[in-house]
This record gives structure tokens, C-alpha cells and sequence, in this order.
């Protein structure tokens, strides 16, 4: 089998595995096939042969590891933006926030979203600045 398809093989799966998160056995299959594709590619005793398997697969590991496991996160948010991350609301309390009137709903304007409010204040009218008491079962108190 030719070099390159291997190459291409290990790559797409190094790949897959990054985006899918299959527990690191794709990943980890693919960087001991590149290492014994790598060590099979040298001409030395087989002393050498066992030691150089052995820091090469450390140092294919320790890339892996270290660039893809770390950049993980980081890749993904940028990628897919705030669609994974979804605000419980939890850390509005004390904030302000401004109170927006839709079809006769009180709701509060927060962080860009809009979000229901649990209060019988008549007084409260669209475009009032309130400070949010707490946050209980998907609803603000102001």
C-alpha cells in the first residue's frame, strides 16, 4: 500500500477524531501506525529501532495531546460559536438589565437575549433600567 494513502488515512482520522471526540482510540491507533510507518522507514540495528519507536511515539503522542487536546475548546468555540454554550442566567444576578413590554409580556432585555420575568410590578414600562435580584427556573426577579 502506498505511503501517502496510509498518510491520508491517519490524517482523516486524526481529524475525526478531533471533531467527534471517540475517546481518543481513533486518535490513538493512528499515532502508533504513524510511528511504526515512521521507525519501518529506518535502517538501524534493532536496539536503536525499539528506542527510537519508543521517542517517536512519545513525541507523536505529546503533539497529539498537547496541540489538539488543548486547542480543542478553543477551535470548537471559534467554529461553532456561542451555539454550545448556552447562558442559565445564573450570573446575571446584580446586573442591570432593560425591561422590553412584547405583546403585553413583561420580559427583560440581559446579555443580548430576552428573558421572562417573574413579577407583578405594573409600574414597569419598556425601556426601564432594573437591577436583576435573582434567578430562579428560568426566570429573572427585578
Amino acid at each position: 500500500m502506498n505511503v501517502e494513502i496510509i498518510a491520508a488515512v491517519l490524517l482523516t482520522a486524526l481529524v475525526i477524531d478531533f471533531f467527534f471526540d471517540s475517546n481518543a482510540v481513533v486518535g490513538i491507533v493512528a499515532i502508533w501506525i504513524s510511528t511504526a510507518l515512521t521507525v519501518v522507514k529506518l535502517d538501524v540495528s534493532w536496539m536503536w529501532l525499539i528506542l527510537t519507536t519508543i521517542l517517536i511515539s512519545i513525541i507523536f503522542s505529546a503533539i497529539y495531546w498537547y496541540l489538539i487536546r488543548l486547542l480543542r475548546g478553543v477551535i470548537l468555540k471559534k467554529v461553532e460559536g456561542k451555539a454550545l454554550w448556552v447562558d442559565t442566567g445564573n450570573g446575571a444576578v446584580g446586573k442591570k438589565g432593560e425591561v422590553k413590554i412584547i405583546n403585553g409580556t413583561l420580559m427583560l432585555y440581559w446579555n443580548g437575549d430576552l428573558w421572562p420575568v417573574s413579577t407583578e410590578k405594573s409600574d414597569l414600562e419598556s425601556g426601564d433600567k432594573v437591577t436583576i435580584l435573582s434567578f430562579k427556573d428560568g426566570e429573572f426577579e427585578i
